[in-house]
């Protein structure tokens, strides 16, 4: 109901929505639901509702609710006061077409009646030209069609998509307070301030704002409306979701195919952070592969992200949403972002952490590291700049790979929680890149604070809320860091890095992991132990999957029957093996 309302600019609140046990017959026919303008209430058939999503089946009441929602319109707008079933199910066809929604053939009535009045109401109520295109035969049960627009007026569509990224940033200069010759007293003064550019960008990036706006995704490659979370923008969607909440988000992956991330929510937002307890200029920001200006050459650093690559993949919930689940009779497969996770937990990679939150930025930007001990402690030096880079997400293409080489890419909500605790971004960097350089990125300096530091540093559990212990961690700190010290990796390692690298053998992968030091162990293969999986079994037992579903939300008007029926994954037998022993 309330995209319709949206689409027809009623208030929410003009109208009700109540579900009863039944709804009286009208000529001997049950009613799935009614409007009833006396009451301004659409009453839903509550028994109705539940036989559709047991079913698997929401679009017939996505088709009936958009038309009751469309009676309501006509009679709070316009005083009409018997409802014309033709406008309705043609304005319901209309916005179920431009949700991405296949729209069978009427029954019992000819397409012209409801088509042609629904390409009208296309035309001169949501300003859209559009043909209807016959769904090819074999991918649609039933006759059906979609919509497209018209090839003269898609060159609108495509003029946004290929102009070239452009700031909306007008307050920030070099001789500005923040800069490095000008910096703020302290860390909080410093946030008051990003906050207050962020809030000034946002307003000053008409296309962003276009975006969070958006009542469809056109995509102009495939030439269709397609479903909302197959947007790749639709984290920057307007919602009501809770700030720090993932959302479901389509995108392409490095391979060139389309998944599923599991993308903070972006609404609202301009910028991302990196958080540094100083910026360690003259060096270049770079990310830690590739920090020995003098190295070349890193089969022997990236050898073990690949190793806990493969151990990830013996993850049964990394391989259930890796190779895919089916919601609702869509297929969902979730991009497990295995180079990003391995960073994540000590590895080098050609990656740079970015975050959505700046309380996680705050955090990196007061404290420092102790490898040996694992564990971070609160920083205040006198003889140094803090600094906290703003990653400004340019339209229209922030998640698009540059031209120059880079690429900001999410890692998000994992299986494994340090990501999704830290609300991960990834700016993967060819060598020689500095980000400080990029035109997205803005640096804002600030003076340390022994007191503000301690805070921040007391506020996030001493880093607990951003490091949580987890099975992933329990693995390395047991057994495969010790393997790391000791030089070992296994042969089906060896094999992966190989495939990965055209020309490479075994043998000749051998020969140089031999000169850097590191044996190849051909008699294990990565993998979780027994014990730690019993772990996660009983973890799951516990309720592990609900708490990890509670904060993950779909965007659209049945995005909670998607989210229950992820939810109940565990009780889907196609899935249930991988939530318990067998």
């Amino acid at each position: 109901m309330s995209e319709a309302c949206m689409v027809l600019h009623l208030e929410d609140y003009s109208i009700r929505m109540i579900f009863v046990p039944s709804l009286p017959l009208k000529e001997g026919i049950p009613l799935f639901s009614e409007y009833y303008s006396k009451e301004r209430t659409i009453f839903v058939n509550e028994a109705w509702v539940s036989s559709l999503i047991e079913g698997n089946g929401v679009t017939p009441l996505r088709s009936d609710i958009y038309c009751k929602t469309r009676f309501a319109y006509q009679h709070i707008s316009k005083g009409v006061l018997l409802p014309d079933y033709n406008d309705g199910y043609s304005f319901a066809l209309a916005l179920m077409g431009v949700k991405g929604v296949q729209l069978p053939l009427p029954p019992n009535t000819t397409s012209e009646k409801y088509f042609g009045r629904m390409l009208n109401i296309l035309y001169e109520e949501f300003g859209l030209d559009c043909d209807l295109i016959l769904v090819p035969e074999g991918l649609s049960v039933v006759k059906s069609y979609y919509l497209r627009i018209k090839s003269n007026k898609e060159y609108k569509v495509l003029k946004k998509i290929l102009r070239e990224p452009h700031s909306s940033i007008k307050t920030i200069n070099s001789l500005h307070s923040g800069a490095k010759v000008d910096p703020f007293d302290n860390l909080d003064d410093a946030v008051d301030y990003i906050h207050k550019l962020e809030r000034e960008s946002y307003m000053n990036d008409d296309e962003l704002k276009d975006v969070a706006e958006s009542h469809y995704f056109y995509d102009p490659i495939f030439h269709q409306f397609r479903y909302p979370f197959a947007c790749p923008y639709i984290a920057l969607y307007k919602n009501d979701f809770p700030e720090d909440c993932f959302i479901v988000n389509q995108s392409m992956n490095p391979d060139g195919y389309f998944d599923f991330t599991l993308k903070p929510n972006l609404f609202g937002r301009k910028f991302l952070y990196r958080g540094q307890n100083e910026d360690y200029s003259p060096k270049p920001c770079v990310p830690n592969l590739y920090r020995d200006p003098n190295k070349t050459y890193f089969l022997d650093d990236m050898i073990w992200s690949q190793e806990m690559e493969i151990l990830l993949m013996t993850h049964p919930l990394v391989r259930l949403l890796y190779n895919g689940v089916e919601l609702i009779h869509d297929q969902f497969r979730f991009h497990i972002n295995l180079g990003g996770l391995a960073q994540h937990y000590y590895h080098k990679t050609h990656y740079l952490d970015l975050t959505s939150s700046i309380d996680v930025a705050k955090f990196f930007a007061v404290t420092d590291y102790c490898s040996n001990t694992d564990t971070y402690y609160p920083v205040a030096p006198d003889d140094k700049l803090g600094v906290i880079y703003c990653y400004e997400l340019q339209m229209p293409s922030p998640f698009h790979r540059h031209k120059e080489g880079y690429h900001l890419s999410v890692i998000g909500k994992q299986v494994f929680m340090r990501s999704g605790a830290q609300h991960g971004f990834l700016l993967d960097m060819p060598r020689g890149m500095d980000m400080k350089q990029l035109l997205e990125v803005h640096p804002i300096y600030f003076r340390h604070n022994q007191g503000i530091s301690e805070r921040i540093f007391n506020e996030a559990d001493h880093g607990k809320k951003y490091f949580a212990m987890d099975l992933f961690e329990k693995v390395w700190k047991e057994e495969y860091k010790q393997k790391k010290n000791d030089g070992i990796v296994s042969a089906d390692t060896v094999r992966l890095n190989v495939c990965r690298n055209e020309g490479e053998t075994f043998e000749s992968i051998s020969k140089k992991l031999s000169d850097a030091g590191i044996t190849i162990d051909r008699s294990y293969s990565p993998h979780f132990p027994d014990e730690l999986l019993n772990e996660y079994y009983l973890d799951i037992k516990n309720g592990w999957w609900d708490e990890f579903c509670k904060d993950i939300y779909f965007f659209g008007a049945d995005g909670i029957i998607y989210k229950n029926a992820l939810q109940d994954l565990p009780n889907d037998t196609r899935y249930s093996r991988c939530f318990k022993r067998l």
